[in-house]
């Protein structure tokens, strides 16, 4: 029998799931377990137990990235064109290819298919020839004009939320997540944004403020917690966003 469990990082924030108590002591003879961590204290526990071999999970090549972006395109019922996939995949970041990076890849491709009545306009606008050719050579600048690192990647994604949906909410949203243990319901929402962002609580604009982040947030638990869903998207010190810890102190003064 083998057991796979993907994340083991991403359990529910208890002593439990972060130092694997759930683990059975001995594991069974007959079976194996292949788990994936990020480096922490799960990891840590796991890599403890006697007869566990850690390694590290080599970059992804074209082919599996590849597959990946076709696989996020397909959720969203679109397809991306050969030059604007090919440039995608020759994108070059400081350690060789950029999609070689699940998380990067996941979030470019992503960022690709949130097209929206504005792009349209843009590339009606500022390209020439048929529709067809002014919406390539918009995708092609778009795929030009990414970060090839993560967290720069997580930059315009606040950067185009704070133009749709203003400064106070979007920053509430993402400061409310980023200082939470594993997230808040949407009843917490609803009693935290309106104080935070001086707004008044209009559920529909804030199911839109997250869906503009459906591939980086998502629901976790029992009680349905709304989260980041990886670490890294804490709002990066680069920008003017502040980190965790500022954010932190922030809402407490």
């Amino acid at each position: 029998m083998v057991v796979l469990i993907d994340a083991l990082d991403q359990f529910e924030a208890t002593t439990r799931a972060r130092f694997l108590n759930w683990l059975p002591r001995p594991w069974p003879a007959n079976a194996r377990l292949v788990a994936t961590a990020v480096e922490g204290d799960a990891s840590k526990a796991l890599e403890s137990r006697a007869g566990i071999e850690a390694l590290e999970l080599p970059a992804l090549d074209l082919k599996d990235a590849l597959r990946i972006a076709e696989g996020i395109c397909a959720r969203y019922h679109r397809t991306l064109e050969k030059e604007v996939l090919d440039a995608l995949l020759a994108k070059q970041g400081a350690d060789g290819p950029a999609c070689g990076a699940t998380l990067w890849l996941v979030l470019a491709v992503e960022e690709l298919n949130l097209v929206d009545a504005d792009d349209f306009a843009r590339a009606k606008r500022d390209y020439r020839g048929t529709p067809a050719e002014q919406l390539r050579a918009l995708m092609l600048d778009k795929v030009a004009g990414l970060p090839t690192d993560i967290l720069g990647l997580y930059r315009p994604s606040f950067d185009g939320a704070e133009e749709l949906f203003g400064h106070a909410l979007t920053r509430a949203f993402l400061g409310c997540i980023a200082v939470s243990r594993g997230g808040w319901r949407e009843s917490d929402f609803r009693s935290l944004l309106p104080q935070l962002s001086e707004e008044a609580w209009d559920e529909l604009r804030f199911a839109s403020l997250r869906r503009l982040f459906r591939g980086q947030v998502r629901q976790r638990g029992a009680l349905g917690q709304w989260d980041f869903t990886h670490g890294q998207i804490a709002p990066p010190c680069g920008s003017d966003w502040r980190a965790k810890s500022h954010l932190k102190s922030s809402f407490i003064e």
